[in-house]
């Protein structure tokens, strides 16, 4: 049964480390949720770990962070509005998840963009996701992140509040990501950025986009070393 099925309430768990299937069927309904009710999966493989995916036909490429894999039943490669989950590879393939007490979740949403549409602001975000703070804003090789105070919870109440999303262009596509953790897991701090810039760059360098060139940033309420 795939893990993103498995709901365990708190009661049977292992602690906080028990909630973790909860979250992932929460943030899999997001991509139902995102998605045109007629929506199909073709190339999905369900209840399979993916070490890469493709939304649009193969316009987009999805591989994760090392150590991260795409959630085949999450999969919805067509219609206006496309994702993916992913999440640590070994937590997908073995479904265990007792003793884990910070886990990280990314979400890619793809919509199809004119190639040079505009970033948004981080103030725009926060008014989508929010009401919330924007804790961090920089453009770092052309991909807008944001750390926002609140939503995070949006998917599940067993998520932190404090969550990361970012922006980029690649391929025709407006690609928008998510980062989110259990509460207080390293996921809500600078490893959820990170996380997000690795996703980034390998989705815009696979796609057939230009090629990352390293951290720079352009303006930001915060800035911090890349990751």
């Amino acid at each position: 049964m795939p893990i993103s099925d498995r709901i365990i309430p708190t009661s049977q768990g292992a602690g906080r480390a028990g909630t973790a299937p909860a979250l992932f069927a929460a943030l899999a309904l997001l991509g139902l949720a995102a998605c045109d009710d007629s929506f199909g999966a073709p190339g999905a493989r369900p209840g399979a770990v993916l070490d890469s995916a493709t939304l649009d036909e193969g316009s987009i490429r999805i591989k994760g962070p090392a150590g991260y894999c795409v959630d085949g039943t999450s999969l919805r490669d067509r219609g206006p509005k496309q994702f993916a989950l992913l999440a640590q590879c070994d937590l997908l393939r073995s479904n265990e998840v007792a003793g884990v007490t910070s886990l990280a979740f990314i979400t890619v949403t793809a919509v199809r963009a004119e190639a040079d549409a505009p970033l948004p602001s981080a103030e725009s975000i926060a008014k989508t996701f929010g009401p919330a703070t924007v804790l961090y804003s920089a453009v770092i090789d052309d991909i807008r992140i944001v750390q926002l105070n609140a939503g995070g919870t949006s998917a599940t109440d067993q998520a932190d509040p404090v969550h990361w999303r970012g922006v980029l262009n690649a391929n025709g596509h407006a690609i928008g990501l998510a980062a989110y953790s259990m509460q207080d897991g390293s996921g809500a701090g600078l490893e959820g950025r990170n996380l997000l810039l690795r996703l980034a760059r390998n989705i815009r360098n696979d796609s057939g986009a230009l090629a990352a060139t390293g951290d720079g940033v352009k303006d930001g309420v915060k800035t911090a070393p890349g990751g």
